[in-house]
């Protein structure tokens, strides 16, 4: 069995080899067919030579992608390649024998295998150079700058008779190949960018705006006075961003490579190293190369791991605001050329049978299958991060007691837990926090003054073509994926397949929450509804799918308070049924509209008809509990109830309650601060 595995193994570095040397000879040398029309091909008359150590990079790329090889490259036809590709790709066994353990290690068995190749195929080149011996510096480049500079004045000088621009432009060319050369060899390696741009022992002066903390050893201000050194060159702007351009394409695909490998801590915080400082090239902010270099950059974030988020997090957490805004505007730049570029569908909320997935144009082909916009959103959320990590947070001694509470609220509701249905219990979703807010010990809930605010972080253009039927079943989908992985220890890999814009809140609006609220709401109506015409069936008596009140007019509150006490006491789980209202002598169906009018008129009653269950600040126009009220605590639960089956049904109260309302039903304890909104007058004057 052994034997027949490691044969299984060593075919399948055999044709990855052979595919990746076909694919490396191609871009290297061509077809020899003139005027080749493949894109991939050094015979295409479009085509830009790179060197021999970035091409074998780019074959192991193509070949993952399935493209297609030129004709002469191959003698066999090109179904055969798309097949050999695909075993490759996939890593199945051709053999008839079925190995569970083969086939369990088959994903390992690739990257593998085409490390491997690409070993071989750069063995085949005699003056492949290791990039790992390079490294750059501020001090190295000023120094080539200023020697390729002489060269150039002097060749200048040597020959002042001619007024041709494009030998001049050849010239310049040649006088700074030195320094092309080594940012070409230099960017093309996470192993070189890791050992650049490190603080030296003697000089560790830090920025006051950008900070670096371990494990990084990274000067930021060198970098920055580097590059715009280098773009501030006169000439050389178009070829700096074309060597650039081709380095950073085989980086991006290394590392990539590397993350899907089990990998020592070291070599992820090289990796996080060489992130950092290719984060702050000005080339990113340039639309028209954020196609070529962005796309991959930011599809690297999407798989490192969270403890590896964490520390670029907690780095960026100490960097001044305005920093941390330049990144942002870059993704957000970034995403809305996207989808403006992409003419996509927006999306129909309304049909519930349309099904555009295939359709090119359609968000869901577009959206959800491009790691450009994945990978930039994940960017987006390590500033979202950082900016409440730097922020201003309640204190520890508070959050802590806090969480002591939320245990201890748990505890006693198992103890004397609400007794709904089985089926409930069983089939609702559980909600999962963010695996980074997790590591981080953050959560949104605690940080009361972000360091930029929130409506920041939300795209407008990108929040139009989300589509938000489709975008919830991803999330129940990544919610599922965090149950297994908390309940089984997997691995990460899993979740980070499935994404949904509702997973990061602070990039929607609130209409699309409001929306993804209102289908979590509907799913669960439509549990309970088959649950009881089932229960209905088996029990032989008609079924009831609504939770169906019917009242007067003339005392609209109180009656709908009695029945929800009544409800509440003989069977809760009837409250999560759909809401159905009649009023006594209307021949009206509600289909919505009636129970709208129904919470309009009661909320109208609780709020001006002699109720005392609150009351208004005129200075802050908000809603608070009236401190001497004659109401009893059990009707204040009622009308908890009431605004919830409100929520639940989709209905929105024209009530506003200040933001310490809302953070005290999410556990939070109230504070001196937070009448500066609930209660203006008594928070100036001290009292």
């Amino acid at each position: 069995m052994n034997g027949t595995e490691n044969s299984i193994e060593s075919n399948q570095k055999k044709r990855a080899k052979e595919i990746i040397e076909k694919f490396f000879h191609q871009i290297t040398e061509g077809c020899g067919t003139q005027d080749c029309h493949n894109p991939n091909c050094a015979s295409n008359p479009n085509f830009k030579p790179v060197p021999k150590n970035q091409a074998a990079v780019l074959a192991i790329k193509l070949a993952q992608n399935k493209a297609v090889l030129c004709d002469s490259m191959n003698s066999n036809s090109k179904s055969k390649i798309d097949d050999d590709n695909d075993d490759i790709v996939t890593s199945k066994s051709s053999s008839a024998i079925n190995l569970r353990d083969s086939s369990a290690s088959s994903s390992r068995n690739l990257a593998s295998s085409l490390e491997e190749a690409l070993k071989a195929v750069r063995n085949t080149d005699p003056k492949s150079t290791d990039n790992q011996k390079f490294f750059i510096n501020e001090e190295k480049i000023q120094s080539l700058i200023q020697k390729c500079k002489e060269n150039y004045k002097k060749i200048s000088n040597d020959r002042m008779d001619t007024d041709d621009l494009i030998s001049d432009q050849k010239e310049i060319k040649s006088c700074y190949e030195p320094l092309f050369d080594l940012i070409n060899k230099v960017f093309s390696s996470y192993q070189a960018l890791s050992k650049s741009f490190q603080f030296e022992a003697n000089n560790i002066i830090m920025s006051s705006t950008m900070p670096c903390i371990p494990p990084f050893n990274i000067d930021f201000n060198a970098i920055r006075r580097s590059y715009s050194s280098l773009f501030s060159i006169i000439g050389l702007g178009s070829e700096l961003e074309s060597v650039f351009n081709q380095a950073l394409y085989p980086l991006c695909v290394s590392i990539n490579l590397q993350l899907k490998k089990n990998i020592e801590e070291e070599e992820i915080n090289k990796i996080l190293h060489a992130i950092l400082v290719v984060n702050e090239l000005p080339i990113l902010e340039n639309p028209s190369y954020m196609d070529k270099c962005c796309k991959e950059f930011y599809s690297i974030l999407t798989q490192l791991p969270v403890q590896a988020s964490a520390k670029i997090v907690r780095m960026w957490s100490k960097w001044n605001a305005d920093e941390l805004r330049i990144f942002l505007y870059k993704a957000q730049q970034f995403i809305t050329l996207e989808v403006v570029t992409k003419n996509m569908d927006l999306p129909n909320d309304d049909d519930e049978n349309e099904d555009d997935e295939e359709s090119e144009t359609s968000p869901k082909k577009i959206l959800y299958k491009n790691d450009g916009i994945i990978g930039a959103v994940n960017y987006i959320r390590f500033i979202y991060y950082a900016s409440l990590l730097g922020g201003r947070v309640d204190p520890e001694r508070q959050i802590k007691k806090e969480r002591e509470m939320e245990i201890e609220d748990e505890s006693n509701l198992d103890r004397n837990g609400y007794q709904g249905n089985l089926y409930e219990e069983s089939s609702d979703m559980v909600y999962f926090a963010d695996p980074l807010q997790e590591e981080l010990k953050i959560r949104p809930i605690d940080c009361r003054q972000s360091k930029i605010p929130n409506d920041e972080f939300i795209n407008e253009t990108l929040n139009q073509f989300i589509d938000v039927q489709y975008d919830y079943v991803e999330y129940t989908k990544q919610m599922k994926y965090l149950e297994r992985a908390e309940l089984e220890a997997k691995s990460e890999s899993k979740i980070k397949s499935c994404f949904s814009f509702l997973a990061n809140p602070f990039f929607v609006t609130l209409s699309k929450k409001n929306l993804g609220l209102f289908y979590d709401n509907k799913i669960k109506m439509m549990r309970e509804r088959r649950f009881n015409i089932m229960i209905s069936i088996l029990e032989g008596r008609m079924p009831t799918p609504y939770f169906k009140i019917r009242l007067n007019r003339q005392n609209i509150l109180s009656e709908a308070l009695n029945l929800i006490e009544l409800q509440e006491q003989e069977n809760p789980a009837e409250l999560r049924k759909q809401l159905f209202v009649e009023f006594e002598n209307e021949q009206a169906i509600d289909q919505g509209g009636v129970s709208k009018e129904f919470f309009q008129l009661a909320i109208d009653e609780l709020l001006n008809k002699g109720y005392t269950f609150f009351q208004l600040d005129e200075k802050s126009k908000y809603y608070w509990f009236t401190p001497c009220t004659i109401e009893s605590q059990p009707e204040f639960k009622l009308v908890g109830i009431l605004f919830g089956i409100a929520i639940y049904n989709n209905v929105l109260l024209d009530v506003q309650f200040p933001p310490v309302f809302f953070r005290k039903l999410m556990g939070k304890i109230g504070t001196f601060e937070d009448l500066a909104l609930s209660h203006p007058f008594i928070f100036n004057s001290g009292l």
